[in-house]
């Protein structure tokens, strides 16, 4: 399917989102005909999106992947929201905006990809077809957090993306 692009949060921040989205058997997988979604879920750790493309385009994207040199920056989450997915889905999400440093690694980044960054910016948590499972694990997520709060971003990760998810390389 191609590649993703995505941040890579400090161990806190991870550690945090697991204890609280594990135990509710939570899944930030959207829903895909093409995913093994447990499988990926797995692999692929929680993080914001920043470019992502088709295989049709790995010849031209993977070469630029090294040029990238990574300056860590912050994301402001303002709060959660559950939204319409694909097949019939709803997503929770924390709903991001930039901070300290971001607007100069996104102008970075959008130079070397010469791809828009993914619009909005957001952390997917959890994605199911039960709407009151969602609600119930943003009552978890809003009850443990303070809005508006600063998750800080330590490297960049490069996944090729379905079938299968392999996280290809990490850039600090």
């Amino acid at each position: 399917m191609g590649y993703t692009l995505v941040t890579s949060f400090d161990k806190l921040s991870y550690e945090k989102l697991n204890y609280l989205l594990e135990h509710q058997n939570a899944n930030k997988i959207p829903f895909d005909k093409k995913c093994n979604r447990e499988e990926a879920n797995k692999i692929l750790k929680y993080h914001m999106t920043l470019v992502h493309w088709g295989k049709q385009n790995d010849e031209k994207k993977l070469p630029q992947i090294n040029k990238i040199i990574f300056t860590p920056f912050k994301i402001i989450v303002n709060r959660t929201l559950i939204v319409p997915g694909a097949y019939g889905s709803f997503m929770l999400r924390f709903s991001v905006s930039p901070g300290k440093g971001f607007p100069a690694m996104k102008n970075h980044i959008q130079n070397i990809m010469n791809l828009n960054l993914s619009s909005p910016l957001h952390i997917t948590l959890a994605v199911s077809d039960d709407s009151l499972y969602l609600t119930k694990l943003k009552k978890i997520i809003d009850q443990e957090y303070t809005y508006p709060f600063e998750i800080p971003v330590t490297g960049l990760d490069l996944y090729h993306i379905w079938k299968p998810v392999i996280l290809k390389k990490h850039i600090s």
